[in-house]
């Protein structure tokens, strides 16, 4: 996780300001966000391979 010392190079540019607090806040939005976004990320890869798998005209063989 990004040390909140490193966050605030980033977020206290241009004249805007972010607590400590804040800095806390949004960097915990980020890591959520990120973590939905890599989680639908292989939800969708899964899907689709899932879906070739189905839709291949190549017989798969299975041992019984």
């Amino acid at each position: 996780m990004l040390s909140v010392d490193y966050c605030k190079k980033y977020l206290n540019q241009k004249n805007k300001y972010y607590s400590n607090e804040e800095i806390e806040e949004i960097r915990n939005y980020l890591y959520q966000s990120a973590e939905i976004l890599v989680e639908k990320y292989f939800q969708k890869k899964y899907h689709a391979n899932t879906h070739h798998k189905l839709n291949s005209k190549v017989p798969i063989h299975t041992s019984t």
